[in-house]
């Protein structure tokens, strides 16, 4: 059932001590609002790894339980690791061992689409990994 637009409007989302100028679309029905994955990076709700833009103080506040007394910085961990990080993540001679509980039975979950928004950016990235393979 397609949704009715009413309207689109730009507004300041904020969260916590951040704020970011998002585009809100108004829809006809009891939805719920959804942040899309632009918006929620900004506020800093939604972070995958470390954020590259993070200086050293933040990481060390953010791994104080993780790190004593050493100084943590994104270079000096890619410095330190250089041979781990480079290529296309790809392990030659190892095989992966699973642990799997044999009472488990397998449940196929559904195929779900990428979204249309993304779907030019995901081909392309697709066809960019499977020529570096």
């Amino acid at each position: 059932m397609p949704l009715t637009i009413y309207g689109v409007l730009s507004g300041t989302a904020m969260a916590c001590e951040n704020s970011h100028i998002s585009k809100f679309h108004v829809a006809k029905g009891k939805y719920s609002s959804l942040l899309s994955t632009t918006t929620a990076e900004a506020l800093d709700l939604l972070r995958v790894g470390i954020p590259i833009s993070a200086t050293s103080q933040q990481i060390q506040r953010q791994f104080a339980n993780v790190t004593s007394d050493t100084t943590l910085s994104l270079n000096s961990v890619l410095d330190k690791h250089k041979n781990i990080f480079k290529g296309i993540g790809k392990f030659k001679n190892f095989q992966v061992k699973l642990h799997v509980n044999p009472k488990d039975i397998p449940v196929q979950q559904p195929v779900r689409c990428i979204p249309y928004h993304t779907r030019k950016k995901a081909t392309a990235e697709l066809q960019h990994l499977l020529r570096k393979s």
